[in-house]
């Protein structure tokens, strides 16, 4: 991830970590207690949308 959470804890309602992105090919997300959501959507230069 491009913005490291290492080990922070992230309460319901804050904005910290909303924005992150992958920096690399693969990323891998742990949740020790509580929900997440995770949204990854694939962008490539030939899509138009970058």
């Amino acid at each position: 991830m491009h913005y490291s959470l290492d080990g922070d804890v992230l309460e319901y309602g804050e904005s910290r970590g909303v924005s992150n992105y992958m920096s690399g090919p693969a990323a891998r997300v742990q949740v020790d207690e509580g929900e997440m959501l995770v949204v990854h959507i694939w962008l490539t230069l030939r899509s138009g949308i970058w």
